[in-house]
């Protein structure tokens, strides 16, 4: 099923007709019900009211599967069954080799010979995109597959229903099977239909990351969502307790000794054993609560706080107190027992802590962790995370308090099936990846050695899925002028991007840089960009912080991270190059994380890192470095350099949608990078034939030629390219014209046309210079709109 992320509380009855709000229902509900992934379903429905209905193809940042990058319009389509006879009910329509039978409505091959079952229909259309189905059954041994229009399917082995979309390369009109071994088994329900779409084939063959709806950097390759519910440990129950603060004399029993006066409970001490207590409500045996409550006026004697069978710690001075019990019976009520106990306490609350998570000996819950200190070797756990057998985890969480070694297994919640083997932590944040053997219905963390003292926080569960091509609606706009990436609020974006590498080895541990000299480094110390607790606290008083990466003479570097100041104090802090300890790209820090970036040419052996000239304190997360001349998403590494590779979209369209003779191509881009050559293409897959936009340096131009040479070539060099720009090139014979934001830039009266265009890909029209940037909305009108149609088609 599709995930809807915007708006869906506004929606229709599921079972009847999604998105009956939007303005255009039908598009926004055919799209949903077909895409494995879909998201930014509002700004999908805008951009759809802008365009309008004339379209015949409109991509939006919306849709999305591994490998496809799904367009809006056309809705999918099939067109008339080709094959003749494709459930074997006679034997008949078929062309069989001799190792061929039909019979027992299948087509039968006996493992003689490598012949083939044949049947011509209609000829193929290049360009064109078909659906073909079959079903093999009765597999012993061999391979086989099918061709049609120029095209081979991938050789099968194994029994199943098969399905895939090719696209023609040839007029080819033979339909048949083919085979490398000789293929023993059977064949049934073979289909083969024109379809029609206008879907993009995407290939990036990597995992990477984009920032997402909720402004968090995440790796697209982890759809899951968390499955560890209160990993952080931060979730608190309801208040407990009734009139803690003692305005009223009421909601307490009192034993002798015990008075309500003055906004506090009081006590003479002249009772001995004397309680003060309320019900409030039967605990669950093995349930953490916090308790808090002020002593103040204290003379002498002991005050002990208890609830649920289980006592803290004696109090004898004032002060404020927080305490966590974990309950060893069902007593309902929280009491505060004084031994000859003279003073008054106040502002008493108990609430439950720890939810979701069972503590078994020699663990218990502090502020936001989950603590380890002993004699005996036991776990903690969680049920209900669902984790499948065959499918890939991460794992996450930090490891704090420990004053040498931790040592620590990860098992299944049963504490029977391991999950990750013993390992000796320091301090710090880890990551480690998992592939479940069994069904498991949760996760407990053992502590493995009598003696060990820790804590760990920030536990974290995901799936990861082998879609290595999953297109990647990111929610930040880059600010090229001022060096900064800053989020835009609600309305995500296609992000395209070259091939580009980490040289940071360990982008988020800071563990392999060295430390100068009045600097103090604490790992895991808040919530970073990702969700998690493992952002870094840089404090400064003097000196500088340096990466321990080195990069090769006069190479074009650019180096980008997340920062933050911890305080209101001055920042005099930001980036330095060339081991020197001088700021070079100074950062203006709020309270609020941003990603900084700085270019500059290195010289042989050169250092980079992060420095202040004055006092500062500061947390940063993702380090980044790249032989780039500009900041790309945030690629992580772990303890080698990572290559997250280029971003390819392309093979939409067909000739039936788009129209050679008139028309408009319409985008609203903008760019990342100031390099040339990012091009959108309509084309008949060459360069030879194609009407193209671009970003070209820090301009936009427009190109079109067919067979016979250039028809029009023009760059504009007005536009911030860096700014999302509506463009709208018109072609016609005699009737060429750009607008961008709803201006009419420029005509052209050229009576040639490019012609046999079938596709619409990010590139140059033959596979190479791909579109780099943002890409918010993309169309093709096969007709050529008027001028009023055009300035309202590209207004902002």
């Amino acid at each position: 099923m599709a995930q809807e992320i915007y708006h869906r509380s506004e929606w229709g009855n599921p079972n009847e007709q999604w998105g009956n709000v939007y303005l255009n229902a039908d598009l926004t509900n055919e799209l949903y019900k077909r895409a494995s992934e879909y998201e930014n379903s509002w700004v999908t429905d805008q951009l759809l009211n802008g365009v309008g209905t004339k379209p015949s193809i409109i991509l939006t940042p919306t849709a999305y599967e591994d490998g496809v990058l799904n367009s809006v319009k056309p809705k999918r389509t099939l067109g008339s069954e080709l094959v003749t006879n494709g459930t074997f009910d006679t034997d008949s329509d078929w062309t069989k080799g001799a190792n061929w039978n039909i019979s027992g409505g299948t087509a039968n091959a006996d493992g003689t010979s490598l012949g083939a079952l044949l049947q011509l229909v209609s000829l193929a259309e290049i360009g064109k995109k078909y659906l073909l189905k079959f079903s093999i059954s009765n597999y012993t041994s061999g391979n086989i597959r099918v061709y049609y229009g120029g095209v081979f399917t991938d050789f099968v082995t194994a029994n199943g229903d098969y399905t895939q979309t090719i696209t023609a390369i040839s007029t080819d009109g033979n339909f048949q099977t083919s085979m490398s071994s000789a293929f023993t088994g059977s064949i049934d329900n073979v289909s083969l239909k024109e379809l029609t779409e206008a879907d993009f084939d995407f290939t990036r063959g990597s995992s990477a990351t984009r920032v997402n709806e909720l402004g968090l950097v995440q790796d697209v390759q982890l759809l899951s969502g968390e499955l560890v519910q209160n990993g952080n440990f931060e979730q608190i129950g309801s208040e407990l307790v009734t009139n803690g603060d003692f305005a009223t004399d009421s909601d307490w029993s009192k034993q002798t000794g015990w008075t309500i006066s003055g906004g506090t409970a009081n006590c003479d001490g002249l009772s001995g054993a004397s309680y003060l207590f309320q019900n409030i409500g039967a605990s669950t045996i093995g349930t953490t609560y916090k308790i808090q409550l002020d002593v103040s006026n204290y003379i002498s004697g002991t005050l002990v706080a208890a609830y649920g069978g289980t006592s803290a710690a004696s109090i004898t001075s004032n002060g404020s107190y927080t305490f966590y019990v974990k309950t060893t019976s069902t007593d309902a009520n929280t009491s505060y027992l004084s031994y000859n106990f003279e003073g008054s306490i106040d502002n008493v609350s108990v609430k439950e802590v720890g939810q979701n998570w069972t503590f078994g000996n020699g663990w218990s819950i502090e502020d936001g962790k989950a603590v380890f200190d002993d004699v005996t070797t036991y776990f903690f756990s969680q049920t209900g995370l669902s984790i499948i057998s065959g499918k890939k985890y991460k794992i996450g969480f930090t490891i704090a308090d420990c004053p040498t070694t931790a040592h620590m297994t990860v098992y299944d919640s049963g504490g029977s099936d391991l999950i990750l083997a013993n390992e000796n932590y320091v301090n710090g944040s880890y990551v480690r990846y998992y592939t479940a053997t069994t069904n498991e219905s949760g996760i407990s963390f053992w502590g493995n050695t009598v003696g060990d003292t820790f804590s760990i926080t920030n536990i974290s569960v995901v799936e990861i899925t082998d879609d290595t091509d999953l297109p990647r609606i990111n929610y930040t706009n880059f600010d090229y002028e001022d060096g900064e990436v800053v989020p835009y609020s609600g309305e995500g974006s296609l992000l395209l991007e070259p091939q580009s590498t980490n040289l940071e080895t360990k982008s988020n541990g800071f563990s392999t840089w060295s430390l100068n000299a009045n600097i103090t480094r604490t790992v895991g110390y808040i919530i970073s960009p990702d969700g998690t607790q493992n952002a870094t606290r840089l404090q400064f008083t003097a000196g500088g912080y340096t990466a321990n990466t080195t990069q090769t003479a006069s190479a074009q570097i650019t180096v980008s991270c997340y920062a933050k100041r911890n305080d209101s104090g001055t920042q005099s802090v930001g980036f330095f190059k060339n081991g020197s300890g001088v700021v070079d790209s100074a950062w203006s820090l709020t309270s609020e994380w941003k990603r900084f970036t700085y270019t500059y040419t290195s010289s042989n052996g050169s250092y980079v890192g992060i420095a202040s000239v004055s006092g500062a304190d500061i947390s940063v997360f993702g380090f980044q470095i790249e032989q780039l001349s500009y900041a790309t998403s945030y690629i992580p590494t772990e303890s080698s350099i990572k290559t997250r590779l280029q971003d390819a979209a392309f093979g939409a369209g067909s000739s039936d949608l788009i129209n050679s003779t008139e028309g408009v191509l319409y985008a609203e881009i903008s760019a990342n990078d100031n390099v040339s050559g990012r091009w959108i293409s309509l084309s008949n897959g060459t360069t030879n034939e194609r009407i193209s936009i671009a970003f070209q340096a820090n301009d936009i131009r427009l190109y079109i030629r067919n067979t016979s040479g250039l028809i029009w070539d023009y760059t504009y060099t007005s536009a911030n390219i860096f700014n999302y720009n509506k463009i709208g090139l018109k072609y016609k014979s005699g009737d060429y014209a750009l607008w961008i934001n709803g201006i009419e830039v420029a005509t052209d009266s050229n009576s040639n046309l490019a012609s046999n265009l079938s596709g619409l890909q990010f590139d140059s029209g033959g596979g190479s210079s791909n579109f780099y940037g943002n890409v918010k909305c993309l169309a093709v009108f096969k007709e050529a709109l008027s001028d009023t149609e055009l300035q309202k088609l590209t207004q902002v």
